[in-house]
């Protein structure tokens, strides 16, 4: 092997190990993506319990109220009556 076939396989070996490395780089990249996005998603879903909770517990405050407003009426009723 002369000169040049040796220059011509060196640059060949460096451009093949910073393809691996890039390769590699980006295995891990998305890996931590993912799992970036996975706690993402786990979030979300926790607050979107929270939410629907709130909302049965603002629908249970408006059924309290309305019942609050029924006994009200009943006592008022009540109390002409007598």
């Amino acid at each position: 092997m002369d000169a040049e076939d040796q220059q011509g396989g060196g640059v060949k070996v460096a451009i093949g190990s910073g393809v691996a490395v890039f390769l590699i780089a980006a295995v891990f990249w998305a890996g931590a993506t993912y799992n970036r996005v996975q706690g993402i998603e786990t979030q979300l879903g926790a607050i979107q319990a929270q939410i629907s909770k709130f909302g049965d517990f603002q629908a249970t405050q408006e059924r309290v109220a309305e019942q609050g407003r029924r006994i009200d009426k009943l006592e008022e009723q009540f109390n002409r009556q007598r």
